[in-house]
């Protein structure tokens, strides 16, 4: 399971732990700073959920454009 794909992040981000556990890789992906403390990812998910759901499926859709050899 990639925690950076649009479709597993929108199943999942409503669970901190999850978020919590995923943490370097969405922070990696995206560049935004995650918390490591449960409660405050709590908080940063009620502000940055829908910004970092914007972010993955962007990227996700940029990656996907530039799969047929990079030829649009």
């Amino acid at each position: 399971m990639d925690p950076t794909d649009p479709e597993t992040w929108q199943q999942y981000n409503d669970r901190p732990a999850w978020v919590r556990r995923h943490r370097e890789a969405l922070m990696d992906a995206t560049g935004l700073e995650i918390p490591q403390d449960l409660a405050a990812v709590d908080d940063w998910l009620d502000r940055y959920k829908a910004h970092m759901t914007r972010k993955l499926r962007n990227d996700h859709d940029e990656d996907e454009s530039t799969d047929n050899g990079g030829e649009a």
